[in-house]
């Protein structure tokens, strides 16, 4: 069996989640200004809202006498915590981290060396996280050019959010939710044999960039994956892609430019601007949006031939004067000469 971490991923793609029943059952226990769930000999980190500043985690807690072995982040563990530093000591048994356990303060993370399992949007935004460790006795995750992937390199789940270019392995297959949000990232560098399929939701939402060039190997674009993000254009060269819902929003004009003959499938009532390409890159004048909608770009590129062709026309009528007043000049001039 490969040590492959576990990635859950929940039916609805929403970043709130219900509490589980253990969650529901239990009461939490602050210990050393950290919550926990205590049952029967483990203990779960539970909505530790009394917790800030640097947190270091033990293996093993201890309440009215008792020892609980720590074992998981729950859902929202450390949501509305400010904490600024997340550690686990190296004899650590966290295996799990929760959906939405990481807060918008924290700006170092150091992964613990028995994890192997993130719940689905375990990240959320993070915005200020800019410093990402793994336990070198970890056999799960690995950091690759400061950024947090699992050990294939086929997952990407965290990008600093410092980094201004990210340069893609080509092994990676799936961007993780938000793996990106709000970064200062203005550039994505695809390999030429990239074998990227999926950037999930709001993975890039919120970041620098302002243009984006899909390898074609990518067939799926999660909610708001580019939300509130001021690009100009995106262009896909693939055969197909699913596009969703909100997953472009820019204050300014977008325009998505996709190959000739590739599927683009939008939500219903979709606005996507689609301007369609040859192999070159260069737009095709004679074929429009998917709803026969034309797009800024394409309404602009018909409005100059027109100019063009009424130009030519007003040239052609302008040598025809030409040439009727040079026939009129050489005959004033040989009547002269008689």
């Amino acid at each position: 069996m490969t040590n492959a971490p576990r990635v859950r991923f929940a039916e609805h793609t929403r970043r709130r989640s219900m509490p589980d029943t253990f969650s529901l059952l239990q009461q939490a226990q602050p210990i050393e200004g950290v919550n926990y769930q205590l049952d029967g000999t483990t203990a779960r980190i539970f909505r530790s809202t009394i917790s800030t500043g640097d947190v270091t985690i033990p293996a093993s807690v201890t309440h009215c006498g008792k020892t609980y072995i720590v074992t998981k982040l729950s859902n929202h563990a450390f949501e509305k915590s400010t904490i600024t530093s997340l550690q686990f000591t190296s004899d650590s048994e966290v295996t799990s981290f929760g959906t939405s356990c990481i807060p918008d303060t924290l700006e170092e993370l150091v992964i613990p060396a028995k994890l192997k399992e993130l719940e689905y949007c375990f990240l959320g935004n993070a915005k200020n996280l800019t410093t990402v460790e793994v336990d070198p006795q970890n056999n799960y995750f690995t950091i690759h050019e400061g950024c947090l992937y699992n050990k294939g390199l086929t997952t990407l789940y965290i990008v600093p959010r410092n980094m201004e270019v990210l340069n893609l392995p080509t092994e990676t297959i799936r961007i993780n939710p938000y793996a990106a949000s709000f970064s200062n990232l203005k550039t994505i560098v695809f390999p030429d044999d990239s074998q990227l399929k999926i950037i999930d939701n709001a993975a890039f939402s919120n970041t620098k960039l302002t243009e984006v060039t899909f390898p074609p190997s990518v067939n799926q674009l999660g909610n708001l994956c580019f939300g509130n993000v001021n690009l100009e254009k995106a262009t896909f060269t693939g055969d197909s892609i699913s596009i969703g819902k909100d997953c472009f929003t820019s204050e300014g004009d977008f325009t998505f430019f996709a190959l000739e003959g590739s599927e683009v499938k939008q939500p219903k009532n979709a606005s996507l601007n689609i301007v369609r390409i040859d192999s070159s890159g260069h737009p095709i004048t004679t074929r429009f949006a998917q709803d026969g909608a034309k797009g800024p770009l394409e309404e602009r590129i018909v409005v100059l031939e027109k100019e063009n062709q009424e130009l030519k026309k007003q040239l052609n009528e302008i040598n025809k004067k030409l040439e009727d007043f040079e026939k009129k000049m050489a005959f004033l001039l040989e009547s002269k000469n008689k």
